[in-house]
């Protein structure tokens, strides 16, 4: 059962999906690291996916349930136990679908030079410092600033 919904999911994400490329860079401030990663979103009605390309890994995010694909291998996590990632996939979903109610829910919204600056409301701003990005027709760039020093910034790459 599970099989059928994940491929009637990508079916209809391939359908209705716009599609960002992308190179992801997050910093881990307790480690002092930066993770570079490339890939692909796709946003649709039903939700996200995110693709990267050279692990394979596979984030489909729908109705606050995330299924992790590494080859073979599949994962389901309700990101009801998972703030910071709930916030993440909550957070993309918005902006891909101008959602500025959902966004209004979560965030203090301001707009300077054409970005949106998002300041966190409670209880996500235990987690959040800010969030800044970028939008025209498609998603420009994401930055996310966490409270424990780890920094997520998205942009578009094609």
């Amino acid at each position: 059962m599970l099989r059928r919904v994940i491929l009637f999911l990508l079916f209809t994400f391939v359908l209705s999906a716009e599609t960002v490329h992308f190179k992801e860079e997050r910093y881990l401030y307790a480690l002092d690291k930066r993770v570079i990663r490339k890939g692909t979103i796709r946003s649709s009605r039903e939700g996200l996916e995110i693709l990267y390309d050279k692990d394979g890994q596979s984030l489909l995010y729908h109705n606050d349930t995330l299924i992790i694909t590494e080859g073979k291998q599949r994962k389901t996590v309700d990101l009801d136990h998972d703030p910071v990632m709930k916030i993440f996939f909550v957070l993309l979903n918005a902006i891909f679908h101008d959602d500025t109610g959902r966004l209004g829910r979560f965030f203090t919204i301001q707009s300077r030079d054409g970005e949106r600056i998002l300041s966190p409301k409670k209880p996500i701003s235990a987690k959040l410092i800010k969030v800044i990005y970028r939008k025209r027709k498609r998603l420009d760039y994401l930055r996310i600033y966490l409270k424990n020093g780890d920094r997520i910034s998205i942009e578009q790459s094609k």
